[in-house]
């Protein structure tokens, strides 16, 4: 008959043979290590700095290998349209728009024909963009006719008058008194020419007002030709006479425009903005504790390697920071850095997502492990260093020994960690250690295997 014992008796019993396995483990703990090579297929060791295909190397001090070791160092950004390269376009004075510029499209089947300009098309230094109708400026304009007529008039009077003076006719204080007011006649046209000039009216422009006064002077005497009924079309400078030009200050293509003909706009709108865009301005954010590191390489070595997050294949040729932002973002914590690519071909955007590397000189005392080593706790970090089974009594040559090692980090980064190598007296009295060259360390599954060295310590200490 099949004996049936009580589950109490079945479940004391399994109790009783974990505790002396709990046991023995503990006891191995206390000798200084662990064997968890059976179950450590799953784990792997690795180096400090680069990995190998199994996983498995040497680490290495970086202060020692100062000339072979670099570490790259991936920022993230975005492509955008270089400030020094982007201008907003005004209109001089406010009016109304009459007219856009246009420009000449190609097509087959259709020929060239003109079509109003709009975003992205591309616009040449001095091309004209947009007329806009403003009477300010036309009244500027009758100020200086005006002042250019008077002057006509008070030449004509002085010669009329020195005439008289020959004969004996008039005085000589009649004389000074019309050199006078031709004298002021040209310092008030000087005055007028500077203030359209600050108005950046152009010389053509003048000329054409002098044009037409000394038209309208010369045509007082003479009877106007008559027009047949119907035909009464203004002269050009008429109707040039209010027009404000606004021209493209450089080259580049549109990326904003904001009118439509006929509204009114203002000395502050942005009718166009023109953007150069052969070449584009890297926007990266580094981490703060990455600023050091950056700041400190010498002009010869602020250069970076651009990829595109949409295309990482395409290699771009190496370019170089032009600036680090003494200014720390308050919510990211990271500090805009600076550069341009050259953009010949216009087939990079702005506002592409990008990740700029860049090429580290090591810092002295610091070895770099992988992130995946590191366990933190809040309070310490502990990496598990691989021990040589010879420096261990009674140790089993067959088998892998790992120890719990405290160590000191210096900074993080997204992949790595970085640790010290050099410890000060009151970091080696709380028990921080540093890898010393050829020790290996695990880099997979270290939370797991914590997390089992504390269970078999636990268990220790429940028996004793």
């Amino acid at each position: 008959m099949r004996w049936r014992g009580s589950p109490l008796v079945k479940y004391g019993a399994l109790t009783l043979c974990a505790l002396i396995v709990v046991s023995i483990a503990a006891a191995a703990w206390h000798r200084g290590a662990l064997p968890i090579g059976d179950w450590l297929s799953k784990l792997k060791a690795a180096t400090n700095s680069t990995y190998g295909r199994d996983r498995v190397k040497d680490a290495q001090l970086i202060g020692d290998r100062k000339d072979r070791i670099a570490l790259p160092e991936d920022v993230p950004g975005s492509l955008a349209l270089d400030p020094n390269r982007l201008v907003r376009v005004h209109s001089r004075f406010p009016g109304e728009v009459l007219e856009a510029g246009s420009i000449n499209i190609s097509e087959p089947g259709k020929g060239t024909y003109q079509r109003p300009l709009r975003l992205s098309d591309r616009v040449e230094k001095g091309q004209l963009l947009a007329v806009v109708w403003n009477t300010d400026l036309g009244n500027k304009k009758n100020d200086l006719m005006d002042a250019l007529s008077q002057y006509y008039l008070d030449q004509d009077i002085l010669r009329r008058q020195e005439k008289l003076l020959e004969k004996g006719a008039i005085s000589d204080a009649q004389v000074v008194t019309a050199r006078r007011n031709v004298e002021m006649d040209l310092i008030k046209i000087a005055a007028l020419k500077r203030t359209l000039r600050g108005l950046r009216v152009t010389e053509d422009e003048m000329t054409a007002v002098e044009k037409e006064a000394k038209r309208i002077y010369e045509s007082n005497d003479k009877p106007e030709p008559s027009k047949p009924e119907g035909k009464h079309e203004a002269p050009e400078s008429e109707r040039n006479w209010a027009r404000v030009e606004v021209l493209a200050p450089l080259s580049g293509v549109i990326v904003e425009k904001n009118f439509v003909l006929g509204e009114i706009v203002d000395i502050a709108t942005n009718l166009f903005q023109i953007a150069d865009i052969d070449k584009l301005a890297v926007l990266a954010h580094a981490y703060e504790e990455d600023l050091p590191a950056l700041q400190s390489l010498t002009p010869d070595q602020r250069k970076w390697t651009i990829r595109l997050q949409a295309a990482p294949d395409l290699k771009l040729p190496p370019s170089r920071i032009e600036l680090i932002s003494p200014m720390v973002d308050p919510n990211q914590h990271t500090a805009l850095v600076m550069g341009e690519i050259d953009n010949p071909n216009h087939q990079f955007l702005s506002t592409q997502f990008i990740t700029a590397t860049v090429t580290l000189p090591p810092l002295p005392d610091e070895v770099v492990v992988p992130a995946a080593a590191v366990i933190d706790d809040g309070r310490e970090s502990i990496v598990f260093v691989k021990l040589d089974p010879k420096s261990l009594p009674e140790a089993d040559p067959k088998k892998q020994y790992f120890e719990q090692r405290r160590v000191h980090v210096t900074r993080r980064e997204q992949e790595n960690i970085y640790l010290s190598s050099r410890l000060s007296a009151e970091q080696e009295r709380r028990g921080l250690r540093v890898l010393e060259p050829g020790e290996l360390i695990v880099t997979e599954g270290a939370v797991l295997l914590e997390a089992t060295l504390e269970d078999l310590q636990t268990g220790g200490r429940t028996k004793s």
